[in-house]
């Protein structure tokens, strides 16, 4: 990751962070939960969009999608449980999921 955050700190080289521009909805755009490369499993742990203007005030804004996965299991590594390890850090099945994702950009 580009910028130091609680979940990359956490993660580790265990994230993986995917981005995409998209033209329409993004709120429409459903991605993988889970997906497997390279002998890795990845779940979806926060996705968050990104409204960007695109030069001109006239122009139509341009919307991206910041997908974060994290390693579950796979080569030379232990394998996570996600909800166990997010709960030993504290009660992130309370928080409504905005906040549950802002806590872990902090």
């Amino acid at each position: 990751p580009n910028t130091m955050s609680f979940l990359s700190y956490w993660a580790g080289d265990r994230i993986q962070l995917l981005n995409y521009d998209t033209s329409g909805k993004v709120e429409n755009y459903n991605p993988e939960r889970n997906f497997e490369t390279e002998g890795r499993s990845f779940s979806l742990i926060a996705r968050k969009v990104r409204r960007e203007a695109s030069g001109f005030s006239w122009m139509r804004k341009k919307d991206a999608l910041e997908l974060s996965y994290i390693a579950t299991k796979g080569q030379m590594l232990q394998q996570w449980s996600l909800q166990k390890r997010l709960e030993a850090i504290g009660d992130f099945q309370a928080l409504a999921p905005l906040k549950a994702v802002s806590r872990l950009e902090l």
